[in-house]
């Protein structure tokens, strides 16, 4: 499946993606109340029955178990065995997986984005928009059952509510410039620190079938089933943060000389502080130069598109994704230009249908583009998302 399957625009509408990024985004919680269809092409019960019989995907660290704010031991569900990689690891026992179910856990299994076509649209949508890597978790849960306590998430999360209806707690505790950084990520938080942190409930949200609810990085929450069964996904987005850059940095330091210098004698206190001012100036310039910006954005891009493999064997040549930049672009004079940071580039009827097409989505394959028009314009089409992408319209993900 190389077209998406609902867009960014499309997920948060009613509310415009203007609104959002403007009002709400690592500002506030959006709840978003939309028809209870809106995901039925995305994901369901059969779905998650489908991935459960990909009994090789799962482990103790893609399928988790929790009740009553904590969560299910190993041994309590797992066994061990040989993964995969043909290694001993923990693998689910799906009967006591089950006996736990009836019970009232909840299930979650970790890292789906890739597992269906539907999914890895809704993956490549997220990685579009914001420019970085994207987890997806399924979560199931039964009604009045609590599962995991109050607790903050790293990044940026979306919650797709796509069966049933699940109440959620939103309290005036937000973790300070949360990140996936030791120390300050919220999986190495203890219960207690978060009791002590979430502080009162700001909001209570009864997700139902359809709805969308965003919650920013840092955000205290926990949340309990209020149908009988529900079924959610959780988009979860890792933003890179300056650590991250300082890492990065850090590994090719030690090819400047500077940086492999002994440091002075623990007496020599004025060769240190002689030194340490070396270093400054020398991390500085390093700083300042242009090439480790375009390194930076290069990391980035990796980073945000290092899950993409598209292939179209046993033919060799693959096709190309690309992203799009709309927040920065839009169609003037009836469609007829097209205008954006210091652009405005007039369009041929041919090229304006494409322009609207590519506007429309977040990410595209040029075989999909190439199949929305005729056989003797591909030529003229490969030409013109070239000089897209030299105007920064788009952009090639893989």
């Amino acid at each position: 499946m190389h077209d998406q399957v609902l867009t960014f625009r499309q997920l948060l509408a009613p509310v415009t993606s203007e609104a959002f990024f403007t009002e709400f985004f690592g500002r506030k919680p959006l709840h978003v109340r939309a028809p209870a269809a809106r995901y039925e092409d995305l994901f369901s019960w059969a779905g998650i029955n489908d991935l459960l019989r990909m009994t090789t995907v799962w482990s103790a660290k893609t399928l988790d178990m929790a009740m009553n704010g904590s969560r299910l031991p190993t041994e309590a569900y797992c066994y061990e065995g040989t993964t995969r990689e043909n290694e001993k690891g923990w693998r689910p026992d799906f009967q006591r997986v089950r006996q736990h179910l009836k019970k009232g856990a909840s299930m979650t299994l970790n890292h789906v984005g890739r597992l269906t076509p539907e999914l890895r649209s809704l993956s490549q949508t997220f990685e579009s928009v914001f420019g970085s890597p994207v987890n997806i978790f399924a979560f199931c849960s039964w009604q009045g059952v609590g599962a995991y306590p109050s607790h903050f998430d790293s990044g940026s999360v979306f919650v797709c509510q796509i069966s049933g209806s699940k109440t959620w707690n939103l309290y005036e505790g937000r973790m300070p410039n949360a990140a996936h950084t030791a120390g300050y990520s919220g999986g190495e938080m203890s219960p207690e620190f978060n009791e002590r942190s979430k502080g009162e409930v700001s909001q209570r949200i009864d997700l139902q079938a359809g709805d969308l609810l965003y919650g920013p990085h840092g955000q205290y929450h926990d949340a309990v089933a209020s149908s009988n069964a529900s079924l959610h996904l959780s988009i979860a987005v890792r933003h890179m943060v300056g650590h991250d850059f300082i890492n990065l940095l850090a590994a090719d330091l030690p090819k400047d000389p500077l940086f492999r210098e002994h440091l002075p004698h623990i007496d020599m206190m004025a060769a240190a502080d002689d030194y340490r001012q070396r270093l400054s100036r020398r991390l500085n310039e390093i700083m300042e130069n242009p090439q480790v910006g375009r390194e930076l954005r290069q990391f980035l891009h990796a980073k945000a598109f290092e899950g993409i493999a598209e292939f179209n064997l046993p033919h060799l040549e693959g096709e190309r994704f690309y992203r799009v930049r709309w927040m920065h672009f839009r169609l003037d004079d009836g469609g007829k230009e097209l205008l954006g940071p210091n652009l405005r580039a007039p369009l041929g009827a041919a090229e304006a249908a494409w322009a609207e097409w590519i506007l429309a989505r977040d990410y595209f394959s040029s075989l999909t583009l190439a199949e929305n028009c005729a056989p003797e314009e591909h030529g003229r089409l490969a030409s013109w998302l070239h000089e897209m992408e030299k105007t920064g319209l788009i952009e090639v993900m893989a």
